[in-house]
């Protein structure tokens, strides 16, 4: 992506510029003062040190409108990503849009608007972008029917349920089934499981994609994933649990009363070096199930039970070993988990992953299979 583009596109609205290292610490401010809200909980939301770090994580490049108002006070902001990508069997690049955050809606209307529809009629890539189906704000504002053009709209692609498991209550495994920390003369095998599962999904992550997580994540590496096997050693899965606290961080502003029975109920099952679910005012911290790959062809209750076997592994070290409050993953409608959360307390949320078109343009055809994407970036 020739990011000039992108510097072009902001120039031609007032007070909106790309972002730089020097906008750094403006940023991390912005985004600490305005907090999020998913599932009736308030989270503060933080990038600290360096609020690039995640867009980093994403793609290979990335790019920030800041919208600064006339007192010269930051506004507004928008990101997008990004990274190689397959569309049926074909090389693309592939854009993802986040980080949309505003201080005023006449900014959102008069600014992030205008420059969405620049945005989505000027770059050659395909733009996908993730909202919570609760989030009413966004729905209303971006999403939902309006009674003027937008000039834009959001196709939907996948919906999908985040699953956050925060107490196990019993295990339930399947016969024939082991679970083991990959080691290092698991790479290639590994690398060559997921780039065959992402060639015919939609957006689906290339070859290097994986290669390149490696070499940018942090806290990353091989010895990172768990591998399920069948009795003959075939690779049934593979997930890497992994916390991106590195580039964001969650706090807990304010709790729902159900959370607060949930976090009682934690409380008395969980095991081992387990910490509490945080109270209100305090840091949750988060693990998520990446690169989740189950072996095509395995039968529904099958593959509910590798799943299950590779979250009890999952749990017992992050969870059990008091490395994370939550152990999150993604269940795609397209790709059902029978049984998912049997013998867990936890919660659950709905998202849609859409692409953003402008008026006219026809969307990528819906697959048979989930399209390419990792929650735990978002």
């Amino acid at each position: 992506m020739d990011l000039r583009a992108l510097d072009t596109i902001a120039s031609h609205f007032p007070g909106v510029h790309l972002a730089s290292a020097s906008d750094n610490e403006e940023l991390l401010a912005f985004l600490r003062a305005t907090p999020m809200r998913a599932g009736g909980m308030v989270l503060g939301y933080r990038r600290d040190p360096d609020f690039f770090r995640l867009l980093r994580y994403q793609g290979d490049e990335a790019a920030t409108f800041c919208g600064v108002n006339a007192d010269g006070r930051l506004d507004g902001l928008g990101s997008v990503s990004f990274r190689a990508g397959t569309i049926e069997g074909h090389r693309v690049r592939v854009a993802y849009a986040g980080d949309l955050r505003v201080r005023s809606k006449k900014w959102a209307l008069a600014t992030w608007r205008p420059l969405l529809v620049e945005l989505v009629s000027t770059l050659p890539e395909r733009v996908l972008t993730a909202v919570l189906d609760g989030n009413s704000a966004a729905q209303r504002a971006l999403v939902g029917p309006q009674r003027r053009p937008r000039g834009f709209r959001y196709a939907p692609i996948s919906h999908y349920r985040i699953h956050y498991v925060a107490a196990r209550l019993f295990a339930t495994t399947g016969k024939g089934i082991s679970v083991r920390r990959a080691r290092a003369e698991d790479a290639t095998r590994l690398l060559r499981f997921f780039a065959e599962d992402q060639r015919d999904r939609p957006f689906g992550f290339t070859e290097d994609e994986l290669p390149r997580r490696l070499a940018t994540w942090d806290r990353f590496g091989i010895d990172s994933f768990w591998v399920a096997e069948g009795a003959q050693r075939e690779l049934l899965g593979m997930a890497a649990p992994w916390r991106p606290d590195a580039a964001k961080q969650m706090s807990v502003e304010s709790l729902p009363a159900a959370a607060g029975v949930l976090r009682q109920a934690a409380r008395l099952v969980r095991r081992g070096d387990a910490v509490p679910l945080p109270k209100a005012g305090e840091v949750l911290e988060s693990s998520y199930l990446t690169h989740l790959t189950l072996a095509r062809g395995l039968a529904p209750a099958r593959r509910g039970e590798v799943f299950r076997a590779l979250l009890g592994a999952a749990y017992d070290h992050e969870i059990c070993g008091g490395r994370a409050h939550l152990l999150g993953f993604a269940e795609h409608e397209l790709e059902p988990i029978p049984h998912a959360t049997r013998g867990y307390l936890g919660f659950k949320e709905a998202a849609t992953l859409y692409e953003i078109l402008p008026e006219g343009r026809a969307a990528v055809p819906p697959g048979t299979r989930a399209p390419g994407f990792e929650m735990a970036l978002v």
